[in-house]
């Protein structure tokens, strides 16, 4: 028995029931969400050539933005009060009841200006005493010493009289060193650095150097002056900048005070013999010493005396006028008038041999042979090798010996018209000039540690400006 076979077709669906689907369940609904995901991911690492990758991807999700909410808190917390100013409040000054009110610096004169800086110098000076810049410096100029023997002026006389210290006086000028900022001012600059009140005063002595590290340089001064106050000086400032110096400052020693009857004694016995033999020396010789002037003889002696004898120390050089401790000054203003000064109070009216005497315009009479003479032109130098008229008994006080009183005194002396000659001059005929008499003295002893020496600071004792 057959069986016959046909073809199932199915039966042509209703047109309105042909396009609603049947309602799918939720775990269709699951499983085609899941396909779709998967296929998403695969879709994305193969190539578009495919085989079964026959429809586009689709599109990706929209993109979800979110801003930071202001507060992260679960609970959000009320607004809490502004945080408090920790910091110090402004203060505000208020003038008090009667205050003087203070000017702005802008309106400080200069003598102002001058006056606070030079209180700032003072302190910070007494604060940092050895203010030395940092570095190795470099090795700089050797010092250089310069020496002269010029004739005495006039304002020194009268200063010297006075009292007034030199150095002191000078050291008041390096307070104002930020007002030098052109020309002269910038004496420190130059090759030989004089400061600018010194450009005409060519009676002192003065060593300089400098020591440099890298732009900045470091000026060094001293100086000597003929009533042997000392100054010491620095100078701090730029090379390469043209303004003012970054810092300045002086200090200084005041001239040796009274020395006591031994010491002066002691010097005497040291030091007059050998230059009273020198003056003989030269005396005898019949020619000129040095240059033929006055002050050479002088000079020339107190320079020999450390050659004769090495176990002496060597004797203050000859500085302008003066040639060791001043022992008396003073003036005669008519015949038989005047008046004059012992200075040093333990050898009252004792003058030795190997002292120096100065003559400023003096007219006076010598004896054997009786002639007049006018001494200094205006100054004059001699060594004395007597004093036997020395009125040591008949100088009532310090302050009351004229140079009529000073007696009979026998000199060598020289000049450019005249060897080296000796003279008994008689001082009671003295009727006009002025008298300095010097006794020779070792130089450690009068101008004391760190003399002849621009190392800043100076040892002690050295005091800054008043």
């Amino acid at each position: 028995m057959g069986t016959a076979l046909r073809a199932w077709r199915p039966s042509s669906p209703h047109p309105d029931t042909a396009r609603l689907p049947p309602p799918k369940s939720d775990s269709q609904l699951y499983e085609e969400s899941a396909a779709v995901d998967d296929h998403s991911e695969h879709a994305a690492e193969w190539p578009s050539s495919h085989p079964e990758h026959h429809q586009p991807p689709p599109p990706p999700p929209p993109i979800i933005t979110m801003k930071k909410p202001v507060n992260w808190q679960h609970n959000p917390a009320p607004p809490s009060a502004p945080p408090k100013n920790l910091s110090t409040p402004p203060r505000f000054l208020h003038p008090k009841h009667g205050q003087i009110p203070f000017p702005p610096f802008s309106q400080f004169t200069a003598q102002d200006k001058e006056a606070f800086f030079g209180m700032l110098d003072e302190f910070f000076a007494r604060k940092f005493p050895a203010r030395v810049p940092g570095g190795r410096p470099r090795d700089g100029k050797p010092p250089v010493a310069l020496q002269t023997r010029p004739p005495s002026t006039a304002q020194e006389v009268q200063m010297q009289d006075e009292g007034v210290c030199r150095a002191e006086e000078l050291a008041r000028y390096f307070k104002g060193y930020r007002q030098w900022t052109r020309g002269p001012e910038q004496w420190y600059r130059a090759d030989d650095p004089v400061p600018e009140p010194m450009r005409t005063a060519d009676d002192v002595k003065r060593v300089s150097c400098w020591t440099q590290t890298g732009d900045e340089r470091r000026q060094m001064n001293y100086v000597l002056f003929p009533d042997l106050s000392q100054l010491w000086s620095e100078v701090v400032f730029a090379v390469s900048d043209s303004g003012p110096p970054r810092y300045a400052s002086a200090r200084f020693r005041p001239p040796p005070g009274l020395i006591d009857g031994p010491t002066l004694a002691q010097a005497a016995d040291s030091y007059g013999p050998p230059i009273t033999q020198f003056a003989l020396d030269a005396e005898r010789g019949g020619r000129h010493v040095a240059r033929g002037e006055c002050w050479d003889l002088a000079n020339e002696a107190l320079k020999a005396c450390p050659v004769q004898n090495p176990h002496i120390p060597p004797p203050l050089a000859s500085i302008s006028r003066t040639h060791g401790i001043l022992l008396y000054h003073g003036t005669a203003t008519a015949p038989g008038q005047g008046h004059g000064t012992w200075k040093q109070l333990h050898q009252l009216g004792i003058i030795r041999p190997g002292d120096i005497i100065e003559w400023r315009l003096v007219a006076c009479r010598t004896v054997n042979p009786a002639l007049s003479f006018t001494l200094g032109d205006p100054d004059h130098t001699a060594i004395i090798v007597e004093a036997s008229g020395a009125t040591v008994h008949t100088s009532r006080s310090a302050d009351a010996c004229p140079p009529t009183m000073l007696g009979l005194i026998t000199v060598i002396e020289q000049s450019l018209k005249q060897l080296p000659v000796r003279r008994t001059y008689d001082l009671a005929t003295i009727s006009r000039g002025q008298v300095w008499i010097y006794r020779p003295m070792a130089e450690q002893r009068l101008l004391g540690p760190g003399a002849n020496s621009p190392q800043f600071p100076p040892p002690q004792p050295s005091f800054l400006p008043a």
